[in-house]
């Protein structure tokens, strides 16, 4: 996939990533803090019908209850931090992978767009839109060897020394 991604410029891709990346985390803030919010107006709706009506508090809590309603409150925290742990961690990985994916392309994007730039005074102008328009339909790790293949080949006729980078 990422041979596909090096045939096009992938410079731009980095700050997509980076807006992709911050709109997950404005999501997750705001889903977190509009659950909040919604627990906090309704505690507030509570507090004020017991100041209205006298009439409408319930009895206080037992020990026993106190008790259970902590047990039942603690369950759910624990539950709700493994999902959030879980997320984020899922979030994590996607995001490393897909940066590593990014630096690749840019990578091999860089390493051709140089090595083209060294080979280029030593070839026609017809041999240079060859190998670029083979880049850029480039889809495989194959096609990509045998265009590295190609570009030493005409290093190795004009004596030059090509930039070498390992991508994968």
């Amino acid at each position: 996939m990422y041979y596909e991604s090096a045939a096009r410029d992938p410079t731009p891709i980095p700050s997509v990533l980076i807006l992709t990346f911050l709109t997950m985390v404005i999501a997750l803030y705001l889903g977190y803090s509009s659950g909040e919010l919604r627990s906090q107006r309704r505690k507030n709706a509570e507090a004020i019908d017991f100041i209205d009506n006298p009439a409408n508090r319930p009895p206080p809590p037992t020990d026993a209850q106190l008790r259970a309603d902590f047990i039942i409150a603690a369950k759910w925290l624990r539950r709700l931090e493994i999902v959030k742990t879980f997320t984020t961690s899922i979030l994590l990985v996607a995001l490393l992978t897909y940066l590593s994916l990014v630096t690749s392309s840019i990578e091999m994007w860089k390493n051709f767009n140089v090595n083209m730039t060294i080979c280029a005074p030593h070839i026609s102008d017809l041999e240079e839109k060859q190998l670029r328009a083979k880049f850029v339909q480039m889809k495989s790790k194959k096609d990509y060897v045998a265009l590295e293949k190609e570009l030493a080949a005409t290093a190795a006729k004009y004596n030059l020394k090509l930039r070498v980078t390992e991508t994968w």
